[in-house]
């Protein structure tokens, strides 16, 4: 257990630097932002009690948004799909295929599952942070197509990530 503590926050600590240093500066046609942090909650074991989640979310959203001088918008998005992932993840992936003590994978759910799973915590990340920083500043338009744009940049990214990581992934 403990070593499934260490490698997560060695990983989150990966993925909070590859997004400060380099997906921060990536704004692809002057709009598309890959937020590609959402990955710490896609990953996170999902026997994790749900206070416990909500916790290490808000931690998280706290240093992003010291980080990414954001004021909250990072925090109020990773406690929201904190909020909602254990819902999502009982509707994806009830059934007789679900192990709860497995996490959430490529290797362990098939890849259009992942990606069905990955896509939904994305999308409403990336509403929130969008419509919260965006909504009086740009019209109704432009919130959708960053919304869309931006997920489907992560989500591109983010599986690709996944599927490096597949074969360091243990049962």
């Amino acid at each position: 257990m403990k070593k499934n503590i260490k490698s997560y926050v060695i990983t989150s600590f990966i993925i909070i630097t590859l997004q400060l240093f380099m997906f921060n500066n990536i704004n692809f046609l002057g709009f598309i932002n890959p937020w590609i942090y959402i990955l710490i909650i896609i990953i996170i074991p999902q026997n994790i009690k749900n206070n416990h989640l909500i916790i290490i979310a808000f931690f998280i959203g706290i240093i992003l948004d010291s980080l990414f001088y954001t004021f909250a918008i990072n925090t109020i998005s990773l406690i929201s799909v904190s909020w909602i992932r254990p819902l999502i993840i009982k509707k994806l992936f009830s059934g007789k295929n679900y192990n709860k003590k497995k996490f959430i994978s490529i290797r362990n759910n098939g890849f259009y599952a992942y990606l069905k799973y990955a896509s939904i915590i994305t999308l409403i990340h990336h509403s929130i942070i969008v419509i919260i920083d965006y909504t009086f500043f740009v019209n109704f338009s432009d919130i959708i197509v960053k919304i869309i744009m931006s997920s489907l940049m992560s989500i591109i990214i983010i599986t690709c990530i996944s599927l490096i990581n597949i074969f360091n992934q243990h049962e």
